[in-house]
């Protein structure tokens, strides 16, 4: 009994160490397609670009080794995990350049309505400017002031734009 046990973890470690022979073959040949078109190993710093080619590499590696079952696939752990890891901070990666996008538009739409406020304060003073001149001038001829709305007639458009561009500032 005891020698069927240990003739079973011989034939398995055998497996293990041929496993371990594919895996480093695949790194080694992994490391070389890496090699011939200038690229490194993806560290921290590595952009949405390099990610997603080492991914590709990694995967087509993956399909090629083709090894069916559980110790064949057992074999290739890491490179599945690496597989996965490079996934994860792809997408990582993405949903940063969507949320940066995203504040990014918040904060034009933010810069171009605080400008559009500054344009609508200006249009407001000069509007006020021109009524202060017709009213002192109404003063200064008629000796009171505005009473009814006939009176203000000869600048009724800036009054009505002037009320409408308030209206548009304190919403």
């Amino acid at each position: 009994m005891r020698g069927l046990d240990r003739r079973g973890s011989e034939r398995k470690q055998r497996g293990k160490l041929r496993g371990r022979g594919l895996l480093l073959a695949l790194t080694r040949q992994l490391g070389q397609r890496r090699h011939a078109v200038g690229d490194r190993w993806p560290d921290c710093g590595a952009n949405l670009e390099q990610l997603r080619r080492e991914g590709q590499r990694i995967r087509r590696m993956l399909e090629q080794a083709g090894l069916e079952g559980p110790m064949g696939k057992e074999a290739l752990k890491p490179l599945y995990l690496a597989y996965h890891t490079i996934r994860e901070r792809i997408e990582g990666l993405e949903r940063q350049a969507e949320e940066d996008r995203s504040a990014a538009e918040k904060h034009a739409e933010q810069v171009a309505r605080q400008q559009r406020l500054s344009e609508l304060h200006m249009e407001a003073m000069q509007l006020k400017k021109v009524l202060d001149k017709y009213e002192l001038a109404f003063v200064g001829k008629h000796g009171r002031t505005m009473k009814t709305s006939s009176e203000i007639g000869p600048v009724q458009g800036e009054y009505d734009r002037f009320k409408q561009v308030l209206s548009l500032i304190h919403i």
